[in-house]
């Protein structure tokens, strides 16, 4: 009975063992199988970059995105007014001084009324509070007003330099406007096709100093009348402007519309109106404004990308925003 308890314990050990050493000799297939598909999926997301076929962030990545847009805009909303914090809180604590003289004043002057004995300088006094009331009320308001639109602005330009261009029409790369900071002054054109390549061929005459300035171009169609988007191949606008080193080309065009349908709408512009923005090197709207973009002029106005106009830190030097 010993020895056959053995050979079954014996036996249900090299039971159990068979499946292990199966689960083991699969796991080197298993892991295979794994890193080809991870190499599949790296393989088609770089093939869908080189080609502009970007997809639209999801839902929380967009949240996340507009979270950062609005601490980024608020940060450089204090760079470029540094006072102006420090003239809301007074004008805060004044309006707050102003209020409670005048709560005092309505009181001793309502209790000089009822008792019929009511002084000339209580009268005077509830009228001075009242208007430096009025005065700090005013001026906060006006500050406030000043820092919610210039936050709007900034937080529109953030959202433009998340918008991604293809750069290089030989070998296309995929970038966001922001990674050419520093590098070129941006152009968008956005209208119809026929005023889209109007405006190439103009540049084309001036391509020289167009290319001197590091000014590079992103033609963005309208919508058509069924209100979809519409991207012009890159041989058209090759054909119009040959000079592949300043023209981009949009990705996600759709995003591209709507930031400058935003742009119009505050500027009080028509929906269906020809426009130009032009950004300075840091990404900064420098000008904007109705019909072709004025080449000439922008190239009297800019200097050349060489030297120490090259510099990173002459980029903020590219005219009044």
């Amino acid at each position: 009975e010993v020895c056959s308890l053995e050979a079954m314990a014996s036996r249900v050990a090299a039971g159990a063992g068979a499946p292990r050493r199966a689960a083991a000799g699969g796991r080197p297939a298993a892991r295979t199988r794994a890193a080809t598909r991870a190499r599949t999926r790296r393989r088609d997301v770089v093939t869908r970059v080189k080609r502009g076929d970007d997809e639209p962030p999801s839902p929380s990545a967009s949240a996340s995105v507009s979270s950062s847009i609005s601490q980024n805009a608020r940060l450089r909303s204090e760079a470029e007014a540094p006072f102006r914090v420090f003239r809301l809180v007074s004008y805060a604590a004044l309006a707050g001084s102003a209020g409670i003289g005048t709560a005092i004043a309505t009181v001793r002057s309502i209790a000089g009324l009822v008792k019929g004995d009511i002084l000339w300088s209580d009268v005077s006094g509830w009228g001075i509070d009242v208007a430096a009331l009025s005065l700090f009320l005013y001026l906060y308001r006006i500050e406030n007003k000043a820092r919610d639109k210039q936050i709007d602005r900034l937080e529109r330009e953030s959202r433009l330099s998340c918008l991604k261009v293809r750069i290089n029409f030989k070998d296309p790369k995929v970038l966001p406007l922001e990674r050419l900071q520093g590098f070129a002054r941006v152009v968008v054109v956005h209208g119809s096709r026929a005023y889209i390549l109007a405006s190439l061929a103009e540049a084309a005459e001036v391509q020289d100093g167009i290319k001197d300035r590091s000014i590079c171009i992103v033609p963005v169609v309208s919508p058509g009348a069924g209100g979809g988007t519409e991207v012009l191949r890159e041989e058209e606008m090759l054909a119009v402007l040959p000079n592949p080193t300043v023209l981009l080309s949009p990705v996600l065009v759709d995003q591209w519309v709507a930031w400058v349908a935003e742009q119009k709408q505050v500027a009080g512009v028509d929906a269906d109106q020809d426009v130009y923005v032009g950004l300075r090197m840091d990404g900064r709207v420098r000008a904007s404004g109705k019909g072709k973009p004025p080449w000439k002029k922008f190239i009297a106005e800019l200097t050349p990308k060489e030297g120490i106009w090259g510099t990173q830190f002459m980029s903020g030097f590219d005219g009044r925003v």
